[in-house]
Order: structure tokens, then sequence, then C-alpha cells
């Protein structure tokens, strides 16, 4: 875990430097870049959630891959702020992803998107300060675990150090976070068509 606290510092630091991140920090993000930000974490991490459940990634670990799916509180964020009966099936999905077909690559996607649940408690209470009170509901994603945050990335931090041994493996769960960071970073950048919310 240290190692891939270091090695993927600078990758850390450019992905809190997108737009969306810094507003919430200022408190001067609008509802609507608020929606579009949650449609851009789901089209990321929808289709590695589809990929890792296929595949049946994280048996061979004590991670409870159910219980860590971000997918279904990013479709009822989503789906809350959007029209009635929206199709969430027409949002834009990132094409260019990381592999993740072992454990390692799995670990190395998880220390990305785990790790965020820490940072999570930031923004939702930033966002809570900042956005209009009936979007409060809507803080599924960012307020993933709860009171249970800082005891699941421990949890998640015994498990990366009990099943990566090997200098390959751990290459490749380094390799797989520095690039999970990157590609996240350029598809939130990306200019893509997003759907509106019903909110001003």
């Amino acid at each position: 875990m240290e190692q891939l606290r270091q090695e993927t510092a600078q990758e850390h630091h450019d992905i809190e430097q997108n737009a969306y991140a810094i507003a919430i920090m200022d408190q001067t993000l609008t509802s609507e870049q608020y929606l579009t930000y949650l449609q851009k974490f789901y089209g990321f991490i929808k289709p590695l959630e589809d990929q890792i459940s296929l595949l049946g990634l994280g048996q061979d670990t004590l991670l409870d891959m159910h219980a860590r799916k971000k997918t279904p509180l990013l479709e009822k964020d989503i789906q809350d702020l959007l029209p009635k009966d929206s199709d969430l099936s027409s949002l834009p999905i990132a094409s260019d992803l990381p592999t993740i077909n072992s454990t390692p690559h799995l670990l190395g996607y998880l220390y990305v998107i785990e790790g965020s649940t820490m940072g999570g408690q930031i923004i939702n209470k930033k966002l809570k300060q900042h956005l209009p009170s009936e979007l409060e509901q809507n803080l599924r994603y960012f307020n993933a675990y709860g009171q249970e945050t800082r005891s699941k990335w421990k949890e998640f931090a015994q498990i990366v150090n009990d099943n990566i041994h090997s200098e390959e493996d751990r290459q490749t769960t380094v390799t797989t976070a520095k690039k999970t960071f990157k590609l996240l970073t350029e598809w939130i950048n990306l200019e893509t068509p997003i759907h509106s919310t019903r909110h001003s």
C-alpha cells in the first residue's frame, strides 16, 4: 500500500485538479455540474464493474465485491436528478479503460476507486454546505460507506497487502492504479454529451 501511495502520488494529484473537483472545494459547483460529474463516474465505473462481475474477480480474496459496487449508488443519484423515467442506457460510456482481468489488476483499480471514498467524505461535506437542500439525498456515491468508510479502507488495505507478494504482481497493481487514475482523469476532462437535470 505504501508503494502504491508513493508511485501514484502524481496521478492522484492530477485527478484532484479537474474542474469539477476544484469547483466542489471552491463551493462554486452548480447542480447541473454535479449531475455531469456523477455521470462521468458512471460512464467509467459501470463497464469496469460489469467486467469484474462477469469474470468473477475478487473471489480469491476476502473482498465482498457486491457490497463495494458503486454503480447502484450512481444510478440512484443520477436517476433522482433526471426527469422521471429517464433512460440511463443512453449515458456516455468510456471506451478507453484499464485492463482488469486478474487479482493484481483488480486491486490496482480498486486502490483508486476505494481510495476515493476517503476523499468522498470531504466532498460530501462540501456539497451539503453548498448544493440546494433538495439534492442532499443524492449524495449516495460520495458517501458510499458512511460511518464505515475508514474501516472499509483499512480492510481493503489489508487485503492488498495479503494478496500482492511477487514483484510482478506488485508492478501490475501499481501500473493498473496509475493507468486508472490517468484514464479516469482524461474521461472526466473530456467534453461529452450529458442528460440535463430537472433542477435549475
